[in-house]
Formats: C-alpha cells, structure tokens, sequence
C-alpha cells in the first residue's frame, strides 16, 4: 500500500494522483478518504503507516504549516521495507524539507505522468493497467 503525505492546501492534486495510481492497481491510503469525523487521527495515521510499504511524499510551501509531514517521513526513513521506495513529488519548494528527503528521486509534472513513474518504479504495470492507461 502507498502511503500519501502531503499538507491539505495540495489536496486536488493529491486526489488526482491517487486517482491515477488506483488506475495502475495500486492500493493507496490517503487520510481524506479514510480518515471521518470523529475518528482518532494520530491512531489511523499510525496504523495506516504500519501497514504501508510506500510513502509518497508531496511537497510544497504548504508542508510548513503541516503538523504530520516529518513524523510520517521520519517513521518510513526508519523502517526496512521502505527501502527504495520513497518518492518525492515536487509540487514547489519546502523550506523545512528534512536533508534526507533529498536522497530520494523527486518527481514533477501531471498526476499523471507522476503515477506513471511511481508504477514504473513499483513494477505495478499488468497489462489491465496498462490498457487502462493507455486508453485515457
């Protein structure tokens, strides 16, 4: 599962990249459509992370006002079956952006052309997915 970290101003493209990288089969958590009213944010972003074997971060001006970003980036950096497989997307700069994040290759353009590269990277390519791409 990929796991989404990004601040909420950047939500639209979020959605968008989600959108596309369902499309190639991936399963994606994303706290817009998992997290309800209610619900204990910090337990449902804790469990999500456990589960996770990605973590696509998005960034922008915007993650310097999120309170999650660097926990969520700091708990992937610090876990084996996140190696290789942290992705960067670079929506604009991140002046609090942690120096290790750039280690990671950083991706820019469309969430569709993001999603494509994530997938290539992933080796989630099936030849559903594929049709499905190439059918948009």
């Amino acid at each position: 599962m990929i796991y989404l970290s990004y601040a909420l101003d950047d939500g639209k493209y979020v959605e968008q990249l989600a959108g596309e990288l369902r499309e190639f089969g991936l399963e994606v958590w994303s706290p817009d459509r998992e997290i309800f009213p209610g619900d204990n944010w910090a337990q449902a972003i804790g469990e999500a992370l456990e589960k996770a074997d990605a973590l696509v971060v998005v960034m922008s001006p915007a993650c310097d006002k999120s309170p999650w970003a660097e926990s969520e980036i700091s708990y992937a950096l610090g876990q084996q079956r996140f190696k290789d497989r942290v992705f960067r997307v670079k929506l604009g700069e991140w002046s609090g952006m942690p120096w290790i994040l750039r280690r990671f290759p950083s991706y820019t353009g469309t969430p569709g052309e993001v999603a494509l590269q994530i997938a290539v990277t992933l080796g989630a390519f099936t030849p559903d997915a594929v049709a499905r791409a190439g059918a948009r």
